[in-house]
């Protein structure tokens, strides 16, 4: 292969290799939200009590 051809086939890897890790990392953050949302226990409380948020 020529070094052009070289070239394209690095250039397409190193591409690839950055979107699935953008696509990793969105992942992930979405399991955390997920989580969160599921175990979070103080909005439990808020909502089971009725209190307010105040920081």
């Amino acid at each position: 292969m020529s070094y052009a051809m070289w070239g394209i086939d690095i250039a397409m890897a190193i591409m690839l290799v950055a979107s699935l890790q953008r696509y990793r990392k969105m992942r992930q953050h979405e399991r955390e939200l997920r989580w969160l949302d599921q175990h979070h226990v103080s909005g439990k409380l808020r909502k089971r009590y009725g209190w307010s948020v105040q920081k």
